[in-house]
């Protein structure tokens, strides 16, 4: 058995310690290909390196080679994912490699072992931190799923380590970058470091692509006669993913001695909560499912099953496609075509190559296979011609034609010639998405004079900057002069050293800058941050009173505290009211408002038809019906008010709802709340709602409106939190404990060897 990686950990020069890595990959049996080879060289050499090779192609085993280096050399390395997904599978990876007390986690759920000297994240992390400037900057970073830069809401998380950390080593990881080399140069010239761009299009498993227009269900029989499992069914809503599912359990698609195993399996599995009895219909005929609505210990069960090969069939959602280590055999797309946000549209090249390069798995697969479904109206066109010609065929005669079945109204279609161009197309080049948001701007003003790189601190008066006075907003040259001390401010400065740095062009630098001004601004009003010293030179305070994780990370958190503000803390209902106030300028999750309307309206109908009301009347009366909506008024009047002195909320909204107060009011607990408005295949949507309430009550709300009540409100989500759905915590103490057992075995046959002598 190959030893853990951990244990080969010492210092040395470059070249011991990738001799020592190297060797220790001989040993697991695997040979490195080229651009493998090529990258770990460039790492060794202590150069960038921007990986851009086929999923399946070992861009892992490269990250390894830079966190080992990193760790022999003394230095702390972070490894980023854009999914938690992603975090909790690399974390638990590296564990088992560098041991589980080397190895740390970072998201927005989970603080695991965080000051060790291997940390796994998500990218928002080491973004806040690096505009913080909190504790000593990594001098390793591995960016996992790169092509995460080009995302509209969170593309920035992604560049602005790039232009915070001028000494970091980057490796920056995807299969689908495209055309890197603008990003290259801008990542030399400001870190003075080379970088080395190694691509290539090797796939150690190929793929082979197929256009079906039969009913997915045949497909599927098809590739488990086939032996084309285990199968990924790719769908781009939750709702789908759940109904294909169940309809998949008709197909029998295990032996009865899987059955047995997997039964066995499932009989110590934690499927107590009210999706469990649905989630275990499902597991024990072979068919998993993932997406974003379940819980994360029932995702973390469906991918351990998965890695087993207990699961014939997996329907998720598209997030499987952004890297989730599932073996899967053949990748089954039943559209190409997803709601964007905005709009229906055809996939990008890149998102279908994400998806599709799931397939395949090195050292169980020759090929992989990659299914495109058509239609569902040609499907069912081709289907009842079909049975038309065989039912003329079998009287002797000619076969019946009929009115082709129309494809939906508005319906964005595909063709086997889209499915083509997709495949042949390369990516779609990187655009930088690189924004300033409030959160943004009090990281920067908390980090302050604890900025610890360098370049915090002159970035503003570097020769490529561009800089404003905040306090008026006008953008002058570097060198220049600004009206307002704030401009003095370290914390200040360090956001105008990343705005200059960005990857964007000068007009849209300045709009950058005039947004940070306002925002500046607006704290100042609020009375959130005060400025301190004369026009030639000051400093940025934020007020001593607030909690020290205070945060603003939604677009609408100064509101939040201007409205909190506003109300009576005598009142009896104070707590609940601030509770809706903190509901209300976070995104709404769809889903369980939609359940909330409906029982509702139920409920009403129910009354309406003891009370025999008309059913003209009843059916006007249910129209009006929507979910709770607690303290619209006041909520639209403040912002209101509000907007009058801070204009760059005019394009933002508050979303009156009420489902942790609704819990409250009701007693609730999680499995109740769930039963009472059948959201049982959501679960995971409404923790992890209650996760950005509880976040957003203790962190944006200042600790000086809060009374006993609401910190008491805090503390019980929180344990609802931990107490429903602890899976991380749990495995990684697990994980920790049986590497701890070992040692302690290897220690008493050492100390048994020694009594001997």
């Amino acid at each position: 058995m190959t030893t853990p990686l951990g244990s080969r950990v010492a210092p040395g020069t470059p070249a011991d310690i990738a001799a020592r890595f190297r060797a220790w990959v001989a040993e697991t049996g695997l040979t490195l290909y080229p651009a493998q080879n090529e990258a770990i060289d460039a790492l060794f050499a202590g150069r960038h390196v921007i990986l851009d090779t086929p999923t399946g192609s070992g861009k892992t085993l490269v990250a390894t080679a830079l966190q080992f280096k990193a760790f022999c050399d003394g230095e702390r390395s972070f490894y980023t994912a854009p999914l938690k997904a992603l975090v909790n599978e690399k974390f638990f990876a590296l564990c088992h490699l560098f041991g589980a007390a080397d190895v740390g986690m970072l998201t927005g759920d989970a603080a695991i072992n965080h000051d060790a000297p291997v940390i796994v994240c998500t990218a928002e992390i080491l973004s806040n931190m690096c505009v913080r400037g909190t504790g000593e900057p990594p001098r390793c970073v591995v960016m996992d799923e790169f092509h995460y830069y080009d995302d509209h809401e969170r593309g920035a998380a992604w560049q602005v380590p790039l232009v915070s950390l001028p000494d970091t080593q980057f490796l920056l990881m995807s299969a689908t970058l495209g055309d890197m080399q603008p990003l290259i140069e801008r990542l030399e010239a400001d870190t003075g470091r080379p970088a080395t761009w190694v691509t290539s299009s090797f796939r150690p498993v190929p793929l082979d692509y197929v256009y079906r227009d039969t009913t997915l269900d045949v497909t599927v029989r098809h590739l488990i006669r086939s032996n084309l499992v285990p199968a990924y069914i790719v769908n781009f809503t939750q709702r789908q993913c759940a109904e294909q599912a169940q309809a998949l359990t008709s197909i029998d698609a295990l032996s009865n001695d899987e059955k047995r195993h997997l039964n066995e399996v499932l009989s110590d599995a934690d499927l107590a909560t009210p999706y469990g009895k649905t989630m275990r219909h499902l597991l024990r005929q072979g068919v998993g499912i993932h997406h974003a609505g379940l819980l994360p210990r029932y995702r973390l069960l469906v991918e351990q099953l998965a890695q087993a090969g207990l699961l014939k069939v997996v329907c998720g959602t598209d997030t499987l496609g952004a890297g989730v280590n599932l073996p899967i055999r053949t990748v089954v797309f039943t559209g190409l075509s997803k709601y964007d946000g905005e709009k229906v549209r055809i996939l990008r090249v890149r998102d279908f190559k994400q998806i599709a390069g799931r397939a395949g798995r090195k050292g169980f697969d020759d090929r992989g296979t990659v299914v495109c479904q058509a239609p569902q109206h040609v499907i069912d066109n081709k289907r009842k011609t079909d049975q038309m010609v065989r039912k003329g065929a079998g009287r002797g005669r000619k076969a019946a034609t009929s009115r082709p079945k129309p494809p939906p109204r508005d319906a964005v279609l595909w063709t086997p010639e889209t499915f083509e161009r997709l495949i042949a197309q390369p990516p779609e080049p990187l655009q930088s998405r690189f924004r300033i948001t409030m959160g943004m701007l009090l990281d920067a003003l908390n980090g302050g004079i604890e900025a610890t790189s360098a370049a915090f601190a002159t970035s503003a008066t570097s020769a490529t900057a561009v800089t404003t006075a905040p306090a008026t907003g006008t953008v002058v040259g570097p060198g220049e002069a600004a009206r307002g001390d704030e401009n003095a401010a370290p914390g200040y400065a360090t956001l105008v050293g990343l705005i200059g740095r960005s990857h964007d062009g000068l007009a849209r630098r300045q709009r950058h800058l005039k947004r940070a001004a306002s925002l500046f601004r607006s704290l100042r009003s609020a009375g959130i941050i005060a400025v301190h010293g004369t026009p030639h030179g000051g400093h940025v305070a934020v007020d001593p009173d607030l909690q020290a994780d205070f945060t603003l990370h939604h677009a609408l958190s100064l509101f939040l505290a201007d409205a909190v503000a506003g109300l009576d803390g005598r009142g009896r209902r104070y707590p609940l009211d601030v509770l809706s106030l903190v509901e209300a300028i976070l995104e709404p999750p769809v889903v369980v408002l939609r359940a909330q309307a409906e029982h509702a309206k139920r409920a009403l109908l129910d009354r309406l038809k003891m009370q025999r009301v008309p059913y003209e009347d009843r059916h006007r009366q249910l129209q009006a019906v929507s979910y709770p909506q607690p303290m619209a008024e006041y909520l639209a009047a403040s912002l209101e008010e509000f907007a009058k002195s801070h204009p760059w909320v005019q394009h933002e909204d508050v979303t009156p709802k009420s489902i942790v107060r609704d819990m409250l009011e009701h007693a609730d607990d999680f499995g109740g709340y769930v039963r009472r408005y059948g959201i049982e295949r959501n679960e995971g949507t409404l923790l992890r709602y209650i996760g950005e309430v509880w976040r957003a009550l203790a962190r944006s709300v200042p600790d000086v409106y809060k009374t006993q009540a609401i910190f008491d409100i805090e503390v019980a989500l929180r344990t609802l939190i931990l107490t429903t759905d602890a899976s991380l915590l749990s495995e990684w103490e697990r994980v920790q404990a049986e590497q701890a057992a070992k040692a302690l075995d290897m220690q008493t046959v050492a100390a048994g060897l020694a009594t001997t002598e």
